[in-house]
């Protein structure tokens, strides 16, 4: 049965690990490549905890990177300005 789904739905490429830590290995963001190698294990099969002890950080951040990666690819796990405070006078 043909449903009437728009051609993109189609031609989505996954990430695959090797691609994520080729990505991790040029990455000169630290936290990002830590993101990115994170990401890397997980889609070789590794549970989140793994992740959480190998590389050292919490498992509530794998957690995170893991469900933003999945729900907006890897423009989610992009380094973002961080907040500060807003200078009065320029």
């Amino acid at each position: 049965m043909y449903y009437n789904l728009p051609d993109p739905i189609f031609h989505l490429k996954l990430d695959t690990p090797q691609h994520l830590l080729a990505l991790s290995k040029a990455e000169t963001n630290a936290p990002e490549r830590l993101r990115l190698l994170a990401l890397s294990h997980f889609l070789e099969g590794k549970n989140r905890t793994q992740i959480a002890l190998s590389l050292k950080v919490s498992r509530r951040s794998v957690n995170k990177w893991v469900a933003d990666y999945l729900s907006d690819g890897l423009a989610s796990l992009e380094a973002k300005k961080a907040p500060g405070r807003v200078a009065l006078y320029q």
